[in-house]
């Protein structure tokens, strides 16, 4: 997984999204997280959903909470 610490928001953007793009649940929960924070993007909830979605249907459990979360109001 990618470290935030180490890479510049718009590198980490980058590689998660190619990552996430192959289908790699660790990075599409990532990527969730960073659209959900803001942290380095803009936050934008389709693209939350998105991505939760995406991780949760690969069996990821925290991109499962995440949605429930969102699901329930916050």
């Amino acid at each position: 997984m990618t470290n935030f610490d180490e890479q510049g928001p718009a590198d980490s953007l980058e590689i998660l999204k190619q990552r996430a793009q192959t289908r790699r649940y660790e990075a599409q929960y990532s990527l969730g997280r960073m659209y959900e924070s803001g942290k380095g993007v803009k936050p934008y909830s389709v693209e939350v959903i998105k991505w939760y979605r995406l991780a949760t249907l690969k069996g990821h459990g925290g991109a499962k909470q995440s949605l429930q979360k969102i699901k329930n109001g916050g």
